[in-house]
C-alpha cells in the first residue's frame, strides 16, 4: 500500500476544484431508479461533460502560475470521471514543491481539480514528482490514481515526460516502490499516453516547455 507522505489540510472544501459534481440526480438519469445506476454510467455522463469546465480549470491553474511568477513549474488539472470521489492520498516530490497552490482534498465525479508544482527556489533542478488519489475513499480494495511528471531544469539534462495509471492494491498491479515509479516517470518518453488497468483508463497529456500544462483524465471503463 502507498504510504501517506504527509497530511494535507484544506480549510476550504472547494479549494482547487472546478465544476459541479455529476451524481445520480443528473438530468440524464431522470426517471431512473437511482439505486440501479452504476458507477460506469456516472462515468459516461461525466465524460460527456468533460468540456463544460475544462477551460475554467485551465485558467485557474494559469492564474496560480501568474501569481507565482517565473520559474520551472507544472500546471496540473485532473478530471474525475470514475463515477465516485477522488480522495487525496499524498504526493511524492523528488524535486519541487506545491508552493501555495496545493491539490484539493476531494474531487467529485465530473469535477476538475487543479494544483501548481514549482521547482525549489534557488536550486538548479526541475520539477519531478507524483500526485496520488484514492478512488472512492475506501479502506479495502484500494484503487489509487498515480499521476507522475518530470520537467528538467534544462533541455540539456532531459525532456518532459509523464506516466499515470490506476493501481489496484488487490491485484497484480500492486503498488510498487517509489524508486520504480520514478523510473517509470522519467523513462516513459511520453508527452501523451493512456494507460489502462482492470476497470479504468488514465490519460496524461503533458505539454512541452519549462512550465507545461499536465492534464490527467481518469475514466471508469466498467
Amino acid at each position: 500500500m502507498l504510504s501517506l507522505l504527509f497530511a494535507l489540510t484544506v480549510t476550504d472544501a472547494d479549494a482547487g476544484v472546478v465544476g459541479k459534481a455529476i451524481t445520480t440526480s443528473a438530468p440524464e438519469f431522470a426517471g431512473r431508479d437511482k439505486s440501479t445506476i452504476e458507477r460506469w454510467e456516472l462515468s459516461d455522463v461525466a465524460m460527456a461533460h468533460i468540456d463544460d469546465h475544462r477551460e475554467e480549470a485551465r485558467k485557474q491553474v494559469e492564474d496560480y502560475k501568474s501569481q507565482y511568477g517565473n520559474g520551472i513549474s507544472v500546471l496540473v488539472t485532473v478530471y474525475n470521471a470514475t463515477g465516485e470521489d477522488l480522495v487525496y492520498h499524498g504526493q511524492k516530490m523528488w524535486t519541487g514543491d506545491t508552493d501555495r497552490y496545493r491539490a484539493p482534498d476531494r474531487i467529485k465525479n465530473g469535477q476538475w481539480g487543479t494544483v501548481l508544482y514549482v521547482h525549489p527556489a534557488g536550486q538548479m533542478v526541475g520539477v519531478n514528482g507524483a500526485l496520488v488519489y484514492n478512488i472512492g475513499g475506501r479502506t479495502s480494495r484500494i484503487d489509487y490514481v498515480v499521476a507522475g511528471f518530470s520537467v528538467p531544469y534544462s533541455v540539456l539534462t532531459g525532456s518532459n515526460s509523464t506516466w499515470c495509471r490506476v493501481e489496484d492494491n488487490d491485484s497484480e498491479y500492486s503498488v510498487v516502490s517509489w524508486d520504480t515509479y520514478q523510473d517509470r516517470i522519467n523513462d516513459s518518453g511520453y508527452l501523451r499516453k493512456t494507460w489502462s488497468s482492470y476497470a479504468y483508463d488514465t490519460t496524461c497529456s503533458l505539454a512541452g516547455g519549462s512550465s507545461p500544462n499536465l492534464e490527467v483524465i481518469v475514466e471508469r471503463t466498467k
